[in-house]
């Protein structure tokens, strides 16, 4: 009885120490990630300051080729510059008021036109047999355009 308890003692013993080392070694990873990532971060500090240098050393550039340009002459306030194009009348608020209205209205106008037909287009097509990605192709439009314009006839007409 006492060989029988002394082998699974060593069974046991024996599988203890495998554990041991399985967990040894998932911690060595664990460490040698946690310095990679130090040795990331500490490259990645060194690269930022080694551009922000060379764009310190650029903006110092700059500043001193701008200093060498001779500044700007400033026009005078009495000598104004000729226009080339002298300007329009004034008209009265009124009057430009009702020219956009109407200029308004027109292209309200011109866009109901334009749409009706598009949806008479899609719908006509779809009663030739045409797929909705056809339809669309032919017209140079989304395919989620036909499929509204196709609920909505199906609504308007019901």
């Amino acid at each position: 009885m006492t060989i029988f308890l002394i082998t699974i003692s060593f069974l046991i013993h024996a599988m203890s120490l495998f554990a041991l080392i399985i967990l040894f070694q998932r911690q060595n990873k664990i460490s040698d990630s946690e310095k990679k990532a130090k040795q990331a971060a500490k490259d990645m500090e060194e690269m930022m300051t080694a551009f922000l240098i060379e764009i310190k050393e650029e903006n110092e550039q700059l500043i001193a080729k701008l200093g060498s340009i001779p500044p700007a002459k400033k026009p005078n306030a009495k000598d104004p510059e000729p226009r080339e194009k002298p300007l329009p009348p004034l008209t009265p608020r009124k009057a430009a008021a009702k020219a956009y209205t109407g200029m308004k209205t027109v292209q309200v106008e011109r866009n109901t036109e334009k749409e009706v037909p598009q949806s008479k287009k899609i719908a006509d097509m779809r009663e030739q047999g045409m797929t909705e990605e056809e339809i669309a192709k032919m017209l140079h439009i989304g395919v989620t355009e036909v499929q509204l314009a196709l609920k909505f006839n199906k609504t308007a007409g019901k």
